[in-house]
């Protein structure tokens, strides 16, 4: 049975002092230009001329796609606006065509397609669409045909009835495993096995919305490119900063990218994941390196950190929005003016759920920096166009924020002040390692873990904070201390408290102006878990009048491995405390797992449902039930609140051999 969230309202929690901005040196350098070819929207079908510095590069059966995209839907026109994506690697095809049919009958003129893109001999079609629906309740199916030189594909996807809100859509994020992830492991887990339970629950009652929180893919082994790897051998920071970026490295790292993804969704279950329902996402860091956008300015500033950010963020904008920057205004997307460090506009969403909900996918990884996550233009624009929609849209009860990272979360100062200590006496590798045991020994003992699992959790921490990725040593390969990037990651590290609260608030406006619920859903961390935000106040003790009662879904990783058991145990045993965002607003993390903890260290996937009229939102974490020895990167023993294996007598769903545990949770509007 669904449960209702209900914070402590009335619990004591000591005051603390307003957060100050942070600030800190800026440095800049050069960024050089692109062989990347991009269409603008009046491109004839023909593609341009080839950049010649790239080789012909060859997908598989000459071809990738096709890929759904979602855009937009009116109620009061009873449409349904989106796209469809091909690639084709073979110039002598003619362009691919389309045919629709479905419920209402046979689209008599469908769309040609306009090219996108070309990437050496890769040309990137897509295709249009503003499909009609029916007036009323329920779904309309759809089926499209593509042609594409000698092969053809067909598929279906499901739009909403005009008057329908009752949206059923679906959560994941982190799609990939990390690199330190052995290979039998990953054969023993299987990569598509959570797909697999998303997939039975389509086939059974279809999702109108897929939504990618991040991660779609991990281009993590972009460091094994050989000039790279030279460039990680390089000493001196202002060495590192100003190492020319060539063309070598341009046409290796687009290559790179390219195969990433033709690699990641040429897959069977990926193609039926991406082709029957149509995409929304977000991107984190993994869709362009671990950790990006929280590195010091000296790295975050050189040629070839801005550079990996560019053309990784290209293929972002080409394959998961579909779009490019000329493009993304008429397609939905709306950024500010302010180039980016990497060139590369951050691609903010706002897309209809139906006539009473509303998803906003925020990216939260291009503007960010060690002390900013979005810039303030990014967050006015937000609040103008959610300001916007609610005062014309008098159904409107819901706005959900879609991020990579979650803004609710366990509280990790006491581990991001030991890694500030480890970093003020980086003197030496064997002074460093021997600071590192003593200082993690401590936090280990106060949040509960004991002394004989400091190695463990030491070893697992990046998975706490959702990274397994780059490094396992106490330097990374940059040179910085392990754990900084992915704490500062975080919306709750000290750099980024500022901007959290005045965020928070500023959503608390908005939600009490237009009594509009706000919930946030977020990946990343590769746990399960729900938290919320509540008003420290005993006149709101009702989370259906609280303004200020905002609940956040964690749902990550769909593919990538949780965290050991004593890292599940010390996030776990730091969630149990309420903690105070402002004067006016506390926040906890909601015992959704009762005895096993507040968090889950399981591969899991999130389904949501607006209810009938927009009353409630449902949220159905769907878990993964696997054998002792595969779940967690290490065993412990058994004990309660690690986060770890199921109980006897707990219901499981069965997938082709694998159980699925689900845990629902009712978010209702605001009155």
């Amino acid at each position: 049975m669904p449960s209702s969230v209900v914070p402590p309202y009335g619990v004591s929690v000591a005051s603390v002092s307003p957060p100050k901005p942070p600030k800190y040196p800026v440095s800049t350098s050069t960024l050089t230009g692109s062989t990347i070819s991009l269409a603008p929207a009046e491109i004839p079908l023909n593609p341009p001329p080839l950049p010649v510095s790239i080789s012909p590069f060859s997908l598989p059966n000459g071809h990738l796609g096709p890929f759904l995209a979602y855009r937009s839907f009116s109620t009061n026109n009873a449409t349904w606006s989106g796209s469809i994506l091909i690639l084709s690697s073979t110039p002598t095809d003619p362009p691919p065509t389309l045919s629709l049919s479905g419920d209402l009958g046979r689209v008599a003129k469908p769309p040609t397609p306009i090219v996108l893109a070309c990437i050496a001999n890769v040309t990137f079609y897509r295709f249009d669409l503003t499909l009609s629906t029916r007036r009323g309740k329920g779904t309309v199916r759809y089926e499209y045909t593509i042609t594409i030189g000698p092969h053809v594909h067909r598929n279906t996807f499901h739009i909403a009835a005009a008057d329908e809100d009752a949206w059923k859509w679906a959560h994941w994020s982190c799609a990939g495993f990390s690199v330190n992830v052995p290979r039998a492991r990953r054969d023993a887990l299987g990569k598509f096995t959570v797909w697999a339970d998303l997939l039975k629950r389509h086939r059974e009652i279809p999702f109108l919305v897929n939504v990618g929180g991040g991660d779609q893919v991990y281009a993590d082994d972009v460091w094994r490119l050989p000039e790279l790897v030279e460039w990680l051998a390089v000493k001196g920071k202002e060495n590192r900063m100003k190492a020319e970026w060539t063309d070598t490295l341009e046409v290796d790292v687009t290559r790179f990218y390219l195969d990433l993804y033709a690699k990641e969704f040429s897959h069977p279950v990926m193609r039926e994941v991406v082709g029957s329902i149509p995409l929304v996402c977000v991107a984190d860091d993994h869709d362009i390196i671990d950790g990006f956008g929280s590195y010091p300015p000296y790295l975050q500033n050189s040629n070839m950190f801005r550079n990996l950010g560019r053309i990784a963020l290209t293929f972002v904008s080409l394959f998961q929005h579909q779009t490019t920057p000329s493009l993304a205004p008429q397609d939905g997307f709306f950024f500010p003016t302010a180039p980016t460090p990497t060139g590369v506009p951050a691609y903010h969403h706002i897309r209809a759920l139906g006539p009473t909900t509303l998803l906003a996918a925020l990216d939260t990884r291009t503007e960010r920096t060690t002390i900013q996550v979005l810039s303030p233009d990014s967050t006015s624009l937000l609040l103008t166009q959610l300001n916007s929609i609610a005062g014309s849209s008098p159904k409107l009860k819901h706005v959900v924020i879609l991020t990579g990272v979650p803004m609710v979360y366990a509280d990790l100062s006491a581990v991001d002040t030991a890694a500030g200590l480890v970093r003020s006496v980086k003197t030496g590798l064997n002074a460093l390692t021997n600071n590192v045991q003593g200082v993690f020994g401590f936090v280990a003992e106060k949040v509960g873990v004991g002394k004989d699992g400091v190695g463990k959790t030491f070893k697992g921490l990046k998975s706490a904070v959702g990274k397994t990725g780059l490094m396992h040593s106490i330097l990374n390969r940059f040179g910085e201390v392990e754990l900084q990037d992915d704490l500062m990651d975080h919306w709750g590290h000290r750099n980024h408290e500022y901007e959290r609260v005045n965020f928070i608030q500023a959503l608390q406006s908005f939600a009490s102006t237009h009594r509009v619920r706000i919930s946030f859903v977020g990946g990343d961390v590769h746990v399960c878990g729900v938290g919320y935000l509540f008003s420290d106040s005993s006149r709101d003790t009702s989370p259906r009048t609280d303004s200020r009662f905002m609940v956040q879904i964690i749902s990550s990783a769909i593919v990538n491995v949780p965290p050991p058991k004593a890292v599940a145990t010390l996030v776990n045993r730091s969630a149990k405390a309420t903690g105070r965002v402002d004067a006016q607003t506390l926040e906890g993390l909601h015992p959704v797992f009762g005895e096993r903890g507040h968090v889950l260290g399981s591969r899991n996937w999130c389904a949501a449902e607006v209810l009938e009229g927009g009353e409630e939102v449902k949220f159905e974490i769907r878990a993964e039930v696997v054998a002792a020895g595969l779940q967690s990167e290490e065993d412990d023993d058994e004990e309660e609140g690690d986060g770890g294996a199921r109980k006897d007598g707990e219901e499981v769903d069965v997938v082709d051999g694998v159980g699925f545990e689900a845990f629902e949770v009712l978010v209702p509007n605001l009155e």
